[in-house]
Parts: structure tokens; C-alpha cells; sequence
């Protein structure tokens, strides 16, 4: 059977392969991986739409209106004027006092002027169609602290109910701890417990990388996925993530071949512009050093030993001595801090050289924007005129190549794309008025 599965703000189209009493099976479409879920772990609406679909009835004695949290306050349900639908939610004193602040499950806080009121009505409700599961646990246990086993014992059980399983957990073991006759009881629960604790945890980290994914954050949704197959190898949706792997590596590679391309145009028009409006080395290059510390300081000198432990640079009469471990990465730099205007040849030179000046420039600023080596941004930008062609269940397209510079009509760099000829100043317009506009060449 042919469905949907929500887990909070992602939906996965997926074919249910087999389900029972306890929990159901089903491969995921985008990456064809098998999932085994337990009605208790999936999200309660979709465990009870999923239950519909498949004809399921509920277990025996239980009523379709069994909640999972019993405890209650006195709130009220409250008609506006503008609205035919009534708030309902526990009501505060407001900041003023023609006013009132009403907390409802979605807002806490909102403030309702009386005179907005149509009708009140006092009302007993559920503390969870307020308040989170964590605010229900932290008024349960501040209105009333637990102090014999038994307190312990009941608060658990609501704990368990709100799925707060560590906080279970945690007043179980006391309760075990304050009297031993409780342990044979406790026991059997608390193995329960770490086994949905493992279950919420991996769905946790589940839902982060793929939320990590679908925002196009590749290298967080990897460093999760290497983190959860630490820890839960064996683990159905752990299986569903490493399948996903591979996928996310492709993804990853052609955000960076899309962005490397796209930026490669806009360093290059930055870099023609740097020229021909600033400054360049006066002298030969001093080749130098740049060290970036893991604690966020740079030093910068020219090298006077390496090793594998130390890294030693000068700079005029200072010698720093740094430790390898202490370094997070380290840049190749000009010492040379004097400038002077470029000469029309050393622009031109600087803008055609096809190995160094402009193009080892751009290809140093993009390896470094995305963490990889200056090979592979040459690599990237050489094969730009590739086709490329994107296959998807039923489509496939190809994707825009990239074969030359778009025209840019702004700015004194102009001149150095157009071969050299300098553009006359313009001349007449209105008084007091900018140019604007192109220099044609």
C-alpha cells in the first residue's frame, strides 16, 4: 500500500510492506530503504492515521478517548467578538487591567482585551492541550516535590506518558534507591525505559539530519549520520541514513560544482575590479606564512623551520615558535606590504595570465570559501561546459552549462575585459547630475 509518513515538518513517500498489533513495516521511495516502526515510537497522529488506513482497531479496553495525561487546570473557553471560534486555555492577569493574557497550547502570553469578549465560560481541560510536555512535568513537580517512593513511582508514570523517558528513568531509580521492595517492580520498567530512550534519541537525530538535508546543510547531515552509527549501528533508521549517504555526498558535490561556478564569475569581476581601482606589490614577492589558530588568532612571518611538531616563522625582530596541534590551518601570503598603482601592462598581464595573477587569485579565495584544494576548483571550472544530465522518477533534464563571462557594464574595470582600451570620461548630461549609466568602449 502506497502512502505518506510525517515525521514533524518532513513527509516521506513510502509503500507499507507488513504491519501488526505492535508496529509496521515500510520502504522509503526516495532511497528504498526499510523501515520497521512501532506504533509507540511513530508520531501519535500519524500512528493513529496510519491505524485508520490500515484497519487496525485499537487495543482491547481502550477507548477511543484515552488520553495520555490525566492532570487538569481551570481555564476557559473564551468567544471573540471577531471570531466564531472560541480560545481555550488558562487565563492570567493581563498588563493592564482592562486586559487579560490567555496561554494556549500554540501561544503563551496573548493578550485579549475585555472589551474584544463576546462570553466567558469557566472550563475544566487537560493540561496537555496547554502546556508541553516538559511544562506539565516541571508545574507537576514544583505544585507537589515527591518525596516517598511511591510519589516517585506515580510521577514516573506521567513521565512515561509525555514520552519524557530520561526523567522517568530517573525517578525510578530513586524510587528503587528509597525502598527495595520496589526493585522487582522497577526493574523490568527501567529495561523498558533505556530501550525507548534509544529509540527517541536515534529518531532525534533522525529528524536532525534530515532537516540538515532538505535546508542543504550536506556536512552536518553527515557528521550526524557518522555520530548516530557510532552509537546505534544496529538501528532500522540508522540503516535508513547510511543508505542516504551516498546520496548526500553527490548532493554535496554538485552544491560545491554549482557554487564554485557561480562564484568563479563573481571573484573574477571583484579581482578585475581590485586592479583596476587599487593597489599592487611594489617589489618582488616575499613568500610568507599566514597561521590561523584554533583559538582565533592569526600570526603571520616567514618560515624558518618546519617539522612535524613545531612551526617556526619570523617576523622583523619577533621568532614565533607554534605548536602543530595548536594550528587549524595555514596560508601561503606576500610579505611584501608595499603597493604602488598598476601600469596598464601589469593589469593586462595580471587579468590574462591563465595559470597565476588573476586565476591562481580566484581559484585560492573559492578553495578556501569551500574547504577544497585549489586542484579541484581548476578541475571544476575546466569541465563548467560538460552536459550534465539530472534523472528523476519520471523526468530527466539537463542541467545549464557555463561557457563565458556575462557583460558587465559598470565600474573602471571595464576597460581590462574590453583589451585594454581606456574609456574616454563622459562628457555634457544635465547639470548637477550623475553620469550613470555605461562607458561604451
Amino acid at each position: 500500500m502506497r502512502t505518506y509518513i510525517a515525521y514533524g515538518p518532513i513527509t516521506m513517500d513510502i509503500t507499507i510492506l507488513s504491519y501488526d498489533a505492535d508496529g509496521v513495516t515500510f520502504r522509503i521511495k526516495d532511497t528504498g530503504g526499510e523501515v520497521t516502526e512501532k506504533w509507540l515510537n511513530l508520531p501519535e497522529s500519524e500512528a493513529v492515521r496510519l491505524k485508520k488506513l490500515l484497519g487496525i482497531a485499537s487495543p482491547a479496553g481502550a477507548s477511543q478517548g484515552e488520553r495520555k495525561v490525566t492532570n487538569t487546570v481551570v481555564g476557559e473557553m473564551i468567544w471573540l467578538k471577531t471570531s466564531r471560534t472560541p480560545v481555550v486555555g488558562v487565563v492570567r492577569p493581563g498588563r493592564n487591567p482592562d486586559t487579560i493574557r490567555i496561554d494556549t497550547k500554540t501561544v503563551k502570553g496573548f493578550e485579549i482585551k475585555l472589551e474584544d469578549i463576546e462570553k466567558r465560560e469557566a472550563r475544566t481541560i487537560y493540561m496537555d492541550e496547554v502546556y508541553s510536555a516538559d511544562e506539565i512535568y516541571a508545574q507537576v513537580r514544583d505544585a507537589k516535590p515527591p518525596r516517598t517512593p511511591q510519589e516517585h513511582y506515580e510521577l514516573a508514570d506521567m513521565c512515561q506518558a509525555l514520552g519524557l523517558y530520561q526523567e522517568a528513568k530517573g525517578h525510578l531509580e530513586i524510587c528503587e534507591s528509597l525502598d527495595d521492595r520496589y526493585r522487582e517492580r522497577v526493574a523490568e520498567r527501567l529495561t523498558a525505559l533505556n530501550q525507548l530512550i534509544l529509540e527517541k534519541s536515534v529518531k532525534e537525530f533522525y529528524d536532525e539530519a534530515m532537516r540538515a538535508e532538505l535546508a542543504g546543510y550536506f556536512d552536518e547531515a553527515l557528521s550526524i549520520i557518522e555520530k548516530v552509527n557510532q552509537f546505534y549501528p544496529e538501528h532500522p533508521l540508522v540503516y535508513d541514513l547510511i543508505a542516504r549517504k551516498q546520496s548526500l555526498l553527490d548532493k554535496k558535490r554538485e552544491a560545491i560544482r554549482r557554487d564554485v561556478v557561480k562564484n568563479y564569475y563573481v571573484y573574477h569581476d571583484r579581482f578585475i575590479q581590485n586592479i583596476a581601482t587599487g593597489m599592487i606589490a611594489d617589489g618582488p614577492e616575499i613568500p610568507g606564512k599566514l597561521v590561523y589558530l584554533k583559538d582565533g588568532r592569526t600570526i603571520r612571518g616567514g618560515l624558518v623551520e618546519e617539522n612535524a611538531e613545531m612551526l617556526v616563522l619570523k617576523m622583523e625582530n619577533r621568532e614565533y615558535r607554534i605548536e602543530k596541534s595548536a594550528i587549524s590551518s595555514i596560508e601561503n601570503i606576500n610579505l611584501n606590504t608595499r603597493r604602488k598603482k598598476p601600469t596598464l601592462d601589469e593589469a593586462r598581464a595580471y587579468v590574462t595570465d591563465p595559470q597565476g595573477g588573476i586565476t591562481a587569485d580566484i581559484r585560492r579565495a573559492l578553495a578556501k570559501l569551500h574547504n577544497i584544494t585549489t586542484d579541484e576548483v581548476k578541475e571544476i571550472w575546466e569541465e563548467r561546459t560538460k552536459e550534465y544530465w539530472v534523472v528523476k522518477p519520471g523526468s530527466i533534464s539537463k542541467e545549464a552549462t557555463y561557457t563565458s563571462f556575462r557583460t558587465v557594464s559598470y565600474g573602471p574595470g571595464i576597460w581590462l575585459r574590453a583589451g585594454g582600451a581606456v574609456p574616454q570620461q563622459q562628457q555634457g548630461g544635465r547639470g548637477g547630475g550623475s553620469a550613470g549609466g555605461s562607458t561604451a568602449i
